[in-house]
């Protein structure tokens, strides 16, 4: 490198450390003690954060967004702007400063009655009659009731919050629409049904004359109660019947784009949005569906999300109350942060005051315990539970923020702002935590005593390094060595929905620039393998995602792409053992790919589910490799595909690939093949287990089975293997008839094995390891072909080192070996053999066991904390790693100053014995692998 890119490398790191060290997170604390009101906390200092995710982490992830906000707030109820009218008008503008103003609580949404509520000093609507007459010409309307307190409090709010929301709900039409003429209970007469309409409109239309934009309006509030006074019933039908025959149309001609929203009740009925939603005619004119909590789960809310996606959802009402004991950690966690994770775009209480005596409300259903976010006497002012519940959010997260994904063992909900900052919410309603909170590839030490909530603002703005792709601009991080990473960088759409068993499909482009500073989620998995320890931010079916690690400059460089193994079940691009850093600073830029595992990566079916996307996702990254990675440094036309297990059994699938022509010119291969005893299976058995597997969960079509929750089908599929299969389109044929006839991509393959891949508890399960057991199991295996195998691996090594060979071999050696003698046969370019023999310390075995030998060839022992490294792990992981890199810059593993590792040609089977002290040998088994050819 120059001295002026070493310059430049030395000052990006200098910067980044600086950049952290000079970050701080602000934090602010309410406990149920009432000790900490909103009290600002000391700033916490950010560190980089590089760890494996625990139980313990409260994790926000930048990059994967949800709903946008509309607002925080309180009902305005007739009662709470009489008691402000009645305040001097001096105290009255310092309250509403204190709850509307910009250095107050930043309340920003409203929700007022239209006409009266139970929380008014009397019964009302716009257009009362006396009994026996009515007004279907509405001539009587008027808004006279609200202009003494409602209307003239709103215009206050306004001149301090001009964008502030307000929504309406009416509590009952004017009595003489109604069945039983009376305020209380009774339902709608259809008869006025459009009077009811024009009502609407007249209301909305009178509001804006008074300077009050009406956002949204629910036309019933609690539609199934008709205890209160007033009240009114609705049902569904009837709703559906009026939205869509005379709201919605009254609406449209007089061109008022106030939003409708359904329902205004609790979450023990989310059919009732629902039934509606399915009408066509009404929900084209419905925004969304509104909540309460006083019955039901807030998940409820989810379910319509679920069933309707492109509908709002809106949390209108919960009274929150400190009647002699203050309690913040419950609501926030169960009101605000539940319906905030539940998809609503606001969180409204009830209600905003109320005097000493909770007054005024109505007589006989009006509310007489119904306590105010703030207690009201003549000029006094208490500040109760629901104002801090609703400030923890109104204060520090403006209408237009975007909810981000958090996960942890507390309850929490993340934010970003549109001035781009973090607010993170977290509610403790357990004894005191402390807890790092992680973003992206940074942390703060934060603590929360018991029962009470903090808010933690962070300032993401870091000055890494940016890159332009084909989608858009990434900005990256520098590690302590002068690396650039770019982590959780989409390669394609994300596979959710109609794309869920689908092709990959090209990334969406954004706008602005998109920090790639942390690892995206892993693919849908079980925990099914111990060893693997997991960087990356949760688990979901949106997982296609990359990894890049690439030098501080430099270009045309050499490019490793690696795909991670676990049986095509399990695996994540961010283990610490898989970590690009290391192969980064001997000159090679570095990727790491996830990609669709199980039943969501490679179910076939034969209604239109081919299989292998798991296969076809890593095509799709190396398309956007061959695309994009000279931005990082590298050269499109240098690079090596490599994996483990089933990563190198992806290494050959993709060397077998017609699809792969000109995407790599090398390939590393770690155990494993699809060839031999690993072959794929036919699409028609593929498709036969798909169809078992989707009549076992009830489904009928494709289509159903896209509509089953992602966890519910990884549950269902605990017991299902799914593998790769002949398909048609990425595997054209039987990949060993492929390699037999030459036409495999003709590039240059570096693969081996290890020296104990399992042990012999492969062969004699769990019997006693004897010569007699050995004998049997091996005759039970292969009947009347047991001498051959019992010659092949003799007891006379001893009957656990033959076993072992045995159980190796059939496990996943012979594949290999059948791979690389193939490929020798058939190809142009040099192919490249070897046994991994370091033994890992403090490991049961009779060798270098399945996967051990993956944190060696990367450089990433240090990375490993489970292990107590000696010299001569460091010693070896250097020989391997030293090799896996010449072979990546050059085609060719030698180097001066390691053993010469000759290229394997037919009937001379060189094999190059990696360990503390590599040696090349000839393959002492050559025999046995025949041997296994022949019966298989």
């Amino acid at each position: 490198m120059s001295q002026k890119g070493l310059l430049f490398a030395a000052l990006t790191v200098l910067f980044a450390m600086h950049a952290f060290s000079q970050n701080q997170v602000s934090s602010w604390l309410t406990t149920n003690d009432r000790s900490s009101l909103l009290a600002p906390q000391p700033g916490l200092a950010v560190s980089s954060w590089n760890a494996p995710m625990d139980t313990n982490v409260v994790m926000v992830d930048p990059n994967r967004t949800y709903q946008t906000v509309d607002g925080f707030g309180f009902a305005l109820t007739g009662g709470s702007a009489e008691l402000m009218m009645k305040m001097s008008a001096g105290a009255r503008a310092r309250l509403l400063s204190r709850l509307f103003g910009p250095g107050g609580a930043g309340v920003s949404y409203l929700r007022v009655s239209i006409g009266s509520s139970d929380m008014n000093d009397h019964v009302f609507t716009y257009d009362d009659m006396p009994d026996g007459q009515s007004d279907a010409p509405l001539a009587h309307f008027s808004l006279g009731e609200d202009l003494r307190d409602v209307i003239p409090v709103l215009r206050e709010i306004l001149a301090i919050n001009p964008s502030i929301k307000i929504l309406g709900s009416p509590w009952s039409a004017p009595s003489w629409m109604k069945t039983n003429r009376k305020p209380k209970g009774g339902s709608l007469l259809p008869a006025y049904y459009k009077v009811y309409a024009d009502y609407f409109v007249r209301y909305i239309r009178g509001m804006r004359q008074h300077g009050i934009p009406i956002d949204a309006i629910t036309i019933q509030n609690e539609p199934f109660n008709e205890g209160n006074t007033p009240s009114m019933i609705v049902l569904a039908g009837e709703a559906a019947r009026f939205i869509r025959e005379d709201l919605g149309p009254a609406f449209k001609t007089a061109g008022i784009h106030t939003k409708i929203v359904l329902w205004d009740h609790n979450c023990d009925d989310p059919e009732y949005p629902i039934s509606i939603l399915n009408d066509p005619g009404a929900a084209a004119y419905v925004a969304g569906s509104g909540f309460h909590l006083y019955s039901g789960p807030v998940t409820a809310m989810s379910t319509v999300h679920d069933a309707f996606p492109q509908k709002d959802l809106y949390f209108t009402e919960q009274m929150v109350v400190n009647h002699g004991h203050f309690n913040i950690s419950g609501p926030v966690e169960h009101i605000v942060i539940g319906a905030l994770r539940n998809w609503s775009r606001n969180v409204l209480l009830w209600n905003l005051a109320a005097d000493p005596d909770f007054k005024p409300h109505t007589d006989d259903g009006g509310c007489p315990v119904c306590q105010g976010a703030i207690t009201i006497a003549g000029d006094s002012v208490e500040l109760n539970t629901a104002y801090y519940t609703i400030a923890q959010v109104s204060k520090f997260v403006p209408a237009g923020s975007v909810r981000l994904e958090s996960q942890g063992p507390l309850a929490s909900v993340a934010f970003r702002r549109p001035d781009g900052k973090i607010v993170v919410v977290v509610a403790n309603n357990h004894v005191s935590r402390e807890f790092p909170l992680v973003w992206g590839d940074a942390s703060v030490k934060a603590s929360l005593p018991a029962h009470s909530v903090g808010v933690f603002v962070i300032d993401p703005s870091f000055h890494g390094p940016v890159v332009r792709v084909a989608s858009g601009l990434l900005q990256g991080r520098v590690t302590e060595k002068g690396i650039r990473t770019f982590k959780g960088v989409p390669f394609a759409q994300p596979p959710v929905g109609p794309l869920r068993w689908a092709a990959p499909a090209a990334p969406l482009s954004w706008t602005g620039v998109r920090q790639a500073d942390h690892f995206g989620p892993q693919a849908m998995q079980r925990r099914v393998y111990s060893d693997m320890i997991f960087r990356s931010f949760g688990m979901s079916e949106d997982c296609l995602y990359l990894n890049v690690w690439a030098p501080a400059s430099g270009s045309r460089l050499p490019v490793l792409v690696y795909f991670y193994g676990g049986g095509f079940a399990a695996g994540d691009g961010s283990e610490p053992r898989y970590d690009g850093e290391s192969m980064a600073t001997k000159g090679i830029v570095t990727v790491t790919v996830n990609y669709r595992l199980g039943v969501f990566g490679f179910m076939a079916l034969p209604s239109g589910a081919s299989g292998n996307y798991g296969l076809m996702d890593q095509h799709a990254a190396l398309l956007w490799v061959r695309k994009n990675i000279a931005a990082f440094g590298g050269d499109p036309d240098k690079v090596t595909i490599a994996g483990e297990s089933a990563g190198s059994m992806s290494v050959c699938a993709q060397m077998a690939s017609p699809l792969s022509a000109g995407l790599f010119r090398a390939a590393i291969g770690e155990s494993g093949s699809v060839l031999g005893n690993l072959s794929p299976q036919p699409l028609a058995a593929a498709e036969a287990n798909g169809q078992r597997f989707m009549e076992s969960v009830g489904a009928t079509s494709l289509d159903e089975l896209r509509r089953i929750p992602a966890a519910s089908l990884l549950d269902a599929a605990a017991h299902t293997h799914f593998g790769v299969t002949v398909d048609g389109h990425f595997l054209t044929e039987a990949p060993v008839e492929t390699f037999a006839t030459g036409k495999q991509m003709d590039v240059y393959l570096l693969a081996g094995w290890n020296s104990a891949e399992t042990d012999y508890h492969g062969v004699f399960g769990g019997a006693d390891p004897t010569a007699d057991n050995y004998t049997a199991a091996v005759q039970k295996i292969y009947g009347d072909k047991a001498p051959l195998i019992l010659e092949a691996y003799p007891a006379t090594l001893g009957v656990r080192q033959a076993a072992t060979d045995l159980a190796a071999d059939r496990f996943i050696a012979y594949a290999t070996w059948k791979w690389l003698n193939l490929n020798t046969k058939t190809t142009g370019k040099s192919t490249y053999r070897y046994l991994f023999a370091q033994k890992p310390p403090g490991r049961e075995s009779m060798g270098a066991p399945h996967a051990s030998d993956i944190p060696y060839c990367l450089g990433n022992l240090p990375l490993i904390k489970t292990s107590d490294w000696t010299q001569d792990d460091y010693k070896a992981s250097e020989v391997m790693q030293t090799y896996f890199v010449n072979f990546i810059k050059t085609c060719d593993p030698n180097d001066t100053g390691l053993p010469v590792w000759l290229r394997l040609q037919m009937g001379k089977p060189e094999l190059m014995v990696i360990d503390a002290h590599p040696r090349s040998e000839q393959l002492p088994d050559e025999e046995r692998y025949l041997l296994l050819d022949t019966l298989h």
